[in-house]
């Protein structure tokens, strides 16, 4: 059987069965811990922690409006105010004070996030069917290539 640019080689390498742990492993993972912590201590966080009723008082006091705030509650409970952030910044009038343009609801940020949502979907999706004919494609290449 002909060796293909030592794919053979490296699918018998990842079908191999994962070696147990080494004292070396152990001590570069437990580096690796000792270090990510370090450098999250170093960070000092001058924001305080915001339950999610406080966080909706803070938008509103900025001059957002909502239409259901048990609903925002839950969803920033779940989707969290920092990612969801990202889909008011086109409802801010002020952006270095973090102020809201008149009639801005949370509801539109919503929308805005589930449009995105949705959107990605599609793409990701798209992208995985092109993905896998190229791939198919590529196979074929490799097999005609081999015969010759």
């Amino acid at each position: 059987m002909k060796k293909f640019c030592g794919i053979q080689k490296r699918l018998y390498f990842c079908t191999q069965r994962a070696s147990p742990a080494s004292r070396k492993n152990s001590a570069l993972r437990g580096g690796f811990l000792f270090f990510i912590l370090f450098t999250m201590m170093k960070n000092i966080y001058l924001k305080p922690f915001l339950t999610c009723d406080a966080q909706i008082a803070l938008l509103k006091s900025r001059g957002m409006l909502f239409y259901d705030e048990i609903k925002a509650s839950h969803l920033l409970k779940y989707i969290s105010y920092y990612r969801f952030s990202g889909y008011w910044y086109p409802l801010l009038d002020n952006k270095q004070l973090h102020i809201f343009k008149p009639n801005s609801y949370f509801e539109t940020a919503l929308c805005l996030y589930k449009f995105d949502s949705e959107l990605r979907k599609l793409i990701t999706s798209e992208f995985r069917h092109h993905l896998s004919h190229w791939k198919s494609l590529l196979l074929v290449l490799f097999h005609v290539c081999t015969k010759i």
